[in-house]
């Protein structure tokens, strides 16, 4: 009984919440969101590239986004047989890898200013258990 009562207070808590946000969008042409966490690239370091993302950011009335690399990277182990597409897909070990900072500098940077400035970039290939990670944040920075 408690489990049902909780159900119905979450469900009129999204009626109450959402339900004004969608009668606003609709009536007003919608509103823009910044995303404050995006991902730019996956954990094997692809990405669809800038085209493809603006073009669903635009979709979703995304106007800027803090982004992202992948910090982590997933090995694909010698016995696996097939080629693993997100952290949890098989038991291989993910690893840190700050080359993903570069990678997604490299691909913002050739982007023209009207797509660059939609983005605020932020460092995330850091390992913190690290004691020289200080050091890596103070050289990338600069």
């Amino acid at each position: 009984m408690k489990r049902i009562k909780n159900c119905f207070f979450a469900a009129l808590l999204t009626v109450f919440f959402l339900c004004p946000a969608f009668i606003y969008s609709q009536s007003t042409g919608g509103y823009s969101i910044i995303d404050t966490h995006l991902h730019y690239l996956d954990f094997l370091q692809r990405t669809d590239g800038f085209e493809k993302l603006v073009e669903k950011m635009d979709e979703a009335n995304v106007s800027h986004a803090v982004i992202f690399g992948m910090p982590m990277a997933k090995q694909w182990d010698e016995h696996a047989p097939n080629e693993p597409a997100y952290y949890l897909s098989n038991d291989s070990r993910a690893y840190y890898f700050s080359a993903t900072d570069y990678i997604l500098l490299r691909e913002l940077q050739m982007q023209p200013d009207e797509i660059r400035q939609r983005f605020f970039p932020f460092v995330g290939g850091i390992n913190p258990n690290d004691k020289n990670a200080a050091a890596y944040l103070r050289q990338i920075i600069e």
